[in-house]
């Protein structure tokens, strides 16, 4: 039996139809924003609490199957736990007293406050990720950016930027893949020592710097070939229950936000 794979796959669609299958992104892209300024704003635990609550609930009710979670590898993982024991020294209240040795948490607390934080604005991108499907997203943030045209602010330009760096990471992440695959063939076993390692992922990473300039150029030939990106294909809005309904809790969450933050 083969491990299980511990590679990150970003942005991939899951099929469904769920209620958030169903909602315009644009609506998603709403609570979204809305939900992490509010986050950011007030970053308490009982305000982290109730979007806890609500992002789980958004997840079990989607139908994205548990598979499709993400798998972090094992020295992520370890660099995270190392960085929380290194927090303790940051010190503060509360502290707690073993063997007569009193250990300060209140970094730590703090380091949970912040880690929790990134999570929760991490998860709810997912979400929109897992249920939206890529082609929906450039004309609903198109649609949403139409008051920043209306004050003659380069809304196009914006749009575009987004756009591409969100249809281009996937790719640029599976380059990655094969250019360190392309390498192991070459040099099956990993180098020894920490300089061997350094040396390896130095060469690796310049290596995809050059493949990912050379994606570049081909992609903006490309698009001069197509005639430039001036405008972006947009489609009617069609807002149903659903919608409203959604944006009602994303009200309610903010303001419970607000006030418990």
């Amino acid at each position: 039996m083969s491990a299980p794979s511990r590679e990150i796959h970003l942005l991939r669609y899951v099929p469904g139809h769920s209620y958030l299958h169903r909602m315009w992104a644009g609506t998603k892209l709403l609570a979204v924003v809305a939900i992490d300024i509010a986050l950011v704003a007030r970053p308490g635990w009982p305000a982290q609490a109730v979007v806890w609550v609500l992002a789980l609930t958004a997840f079990f009710t989607s139908g994205v199957p548990a598979t499709a979670l993400p798998r972090p590898p094992r020295w992520f993982v370890l660099l995270v736990g190392l960085d929380c024991l290194l927090s303790i020294g940051s010190g503060g209240s509360p502290s707690i007293h073993l063997a007569g040795i009193s250990i300060e948490l209140g970094g730590m607390l703090e380091w949970w406050r912040i880690t929790s934080l990134a999570l929760l604005v991490l998860a709810m991108a997912t979400l929109v990720a897992w249920t939206t499907p890529m082609a929906e997203l450039t004309p609903a943030m198109s649609k949403l950016v139409t008051p920043l045209r209306w004050l003659r602010l380069p809304a196009d330009e914006v749009v575009l930027a987004i756009s591409l760096s969100v249809r281009c990471l996937p790719l640029l992440l599976e380059e990655f893949r094969v250019l360190q695959a392309a390498r192991r063939m070459r040099e099956p076993t990993l180098p020894q020592g920490l300089g061997g390692r350094i040396r390896y992922a130095h060469d690796v990473l310049v290596t995809a710097l050059a493949s990912s300039l050379r994606r570049a150029k081909e992609m903006a030939e490309a698009i001069e070939a197509r005639g430039g990106a001036e405008g972006f294909t947009t489609e009617p809005v069609r807002l149903t229950g659903i919608d409203a309904a959604a944006l009602a809790v994303v009200a309610v969450t903010v303001a419970a936000v607000a006030l418990l933050g």
